[in-house]
């Protein structure tokens, strides 16, 4: 440093106390030098550290928490920064830029498996210039958790280190504390039914499982205490005679940690309901933490109705269930129609049609007489009764082995407008009816001539005339013995003369009357008739023919 110092001769006032004990006029001496060395003091760089935390409480669970780190060089030379050291805060933990809790700030990847950094903006400081205008401000995200035991909460302190331009170490620090609160514990029900529909109009099992989730903060454990369900109520008890195959008592007093839970399950007995009817119950837990504050959840189960469709069953019935063959006969027919549908399922009659008598519903089908029927329009037929009509019908002539049969149907609809249907018959056989025959014989001349008439005196089915036999002449269908002529004949044993319903047969046959033979003279004619059956007419129908001769013939039958 060079420099020159001039000073006065002494005098009068050769004393100097003061700078100002100058006088002009004195005569001075004045000694100069190239230099000399003069040490400077040069004060190192400041580093200042600010550290904040936010949120600066959590619950004891914890969260994600960002902590602002702003590093300002308060030197007083404009020219000296300061370099951050590079540590990467392991070995030195307080050089660089480290965290007394989290490690390097600047990159949460150098403190291994243990790193509760989730994300950092801290990774590019490196220089602080000098000056409150040029601080350095970046922030990091950890999750911090901890108790509500813990009073002090966590507290921890960020460090950072360098050089100045002058290869002076630097330092700085701050701390932030984060205190604990306590969170109440969380707990998450869920209930289940299976099935989640049941046939309506009855009572059904269903199983019903339970879930309980302990979604509390990591250090909150809890206890199960209770478990209610409504209307079954209390699941944790062994001898609730409300349900069956209940698991639910081995979690009374049940610990569930953070994160875990437990189930259960039962069967029960929902009650029957209609379709649109909705069956719902609820369960509610409850559980405290290990600080005994309790944590309550519930959740439902809801069981729907299907609809089951509707029953009707028709019976018909005829009365008499036979009639005579070979005519046309009245018949009572009754109908019963029967609601077999579920418990909740009345049923309303639509229609009730007959082949081949039309619909009885009608009052004015000219096809049945005595019809009770109609008065069963849209009759309501609760689940378990019946409805019943009659009408009477005429049905046509049969003969044997044939039948009639007709059928009914009916249509009901329940409630929700489905429809049931269903029929039934009722069966109408003809029974035998006995043929019947008449035979009268005339004598006309002395060669008598007689006649010979077969009736079929039923009315149900024609005769067949298969044999022709007197007492006295024999087979009078033929010229032999003592017939001189005839015009009787049976046909054939394939083919035999038929003798329409109430129809005759009418034949005469000549021959000699002797005046040896005993008088009067007496014969018979007997005839076998059958009908289609085979079956004869028993007796057979016969008739005598008595003749005196005389003289002068006399009328004689």
């Amino acid at each position: 440093m060079p420099y020159c110092t001039s000073w006065r001769q002494g005098g009068a006032n050769e004393l100097c106390t003061s700078p100002l004990d100058a006088y002009p006029g004195a005569p001075s001496k004045c000694n100069c030098d190239a230099g000399f060395t003069v040490p400077i003091n040069v004060p190192a760089a400041s580093l200042g550290v600010v550290k904040n935390a936010d949120p600066d409480s959590v619950g004891e669970g914890g969260q994600n928490v960002t902590f602002t780190v702003e590093l300002t060089n308060n030197t007083v030379d404009p020219d000296n920064d300061v370099i951050l050291d590079a540590s990467d805060c392991v070995n030195a933990p307080q050089d660089g830029l480290c965290d007394s809790v989290y490690g390097d700030i600047r990159t949460p990847d150098k403190n291994g498996e243990n790193n509760k950094i989730i994300s950092t903006t801290c990774g590019n400081v490196s220089t602080i210039q000098p000056g409150a205008e040029n601080a350095v401000t970046c922030s990091f995200v950890a999750f911090v958790s901890g108790s509500a035991d813990d009073t002090t909460g966590e507290t921890d302190t960020v460090y950072a280190s360098g050089l100045d331009q002058y290869e002076q170490d630097v330092r700085g620090s701050d701390s932030a504390t984060v205190t604990y609160t306590n969170v109440d514990p969380v707990i998450a029900v869920t209930k289940d039914a299976d099935p989640t529909s049941i046939d309506e109009g009855a009572d059904a099992t269903v199983t019903f499982s339970v879930l309980i989730e302990n979604n509390s903060n990591p250090n909150d454990t809890v206890t199960l205490n209770s478990l209610l369900d409504s209307p079954y109520g209390n699941l944790l008890d062994a001898g609730n005679a409300n349900v069956s195959n209940n698991t639910c008592p081995a979690l009374a007093g049940a610990s569930i940690p953070p994160g875990s839970s437990e189930s259960c399950s039962f069967d029960a007995t929902v009650p029957a309901g209609n379709v649109g009817d909705t069956s719902t119950d609820e369960v509610t837990a409850k559980a405290t933490d290990e600080e005994g504050i309790e944590a309550s959840d519930s959740d439902t189960a809801t069981v729907t109705y299907d609809n089951v469709d509707p029953v009707i069953a028709v019976t018909k019935d005829a009365d008499p269930t036979s009639i005579d063959e070979g005519a046309d006969a009245t018949v009572t027919f009754s109908v019963l129609i029967e609601n077999n549908s579920n418990p909740n399922d009345t049923v309303t009659l639509n229609s009730l049609l007959d082949s081949p008598y039309g619909n009885l519903l009608d009052a004015g089908n000219a096809n049945v007489s005595n019809n009770t029927c109609p008065a069963l329009a849209g009759a309501s037929i609760p689940p378990g009764s019946s409805e019943s009509c009659s009408f009477d019908a005429t049905v046509p002539a049969g003969n044997v082995g044939d039948t009639s049969t007709d059928e009914v149907t009916a249509k009901a609809t329940d409630e929700e407008g489905i429809e049931a249907s269903d029929s039934d018959t009722a069966t109408v056989t003809y029974d035998n009816v006995d043929p019947a025959a008449s035979l009268v014989k005339n004598v006309v001349s002395a060669v008598v001539t007689y006649q010979v008439v077969v009736t079929n005196d039923s009315t149900a089915e024609p005769m067949y005339l298969t044999e022709l036999m007197d007492d006295q002449y024999g087979d009078i269908t033929q010229v032999q013995g003592d017939i001189v002529s005839t015009t009787c004949s049976v046909g054939t044993a394939e083919v035999p003369t038929e003798i329409a319903v109430s129809g005759k047969y009418t034949c005469t046959f000549s021959a000699t009357v002797s005046a040896e033979d005993e008088q009067p003279f007496v014969d018979k004619v007997t005839g076998q008739v059958r009908d289609d059956e085979l079956k004869f007419v028993d007796p057979a129908p016969s008739d005598t023919a008595s003749l005196t001769l005389q003289s002068e013939p006399s009328a004689t039958q």
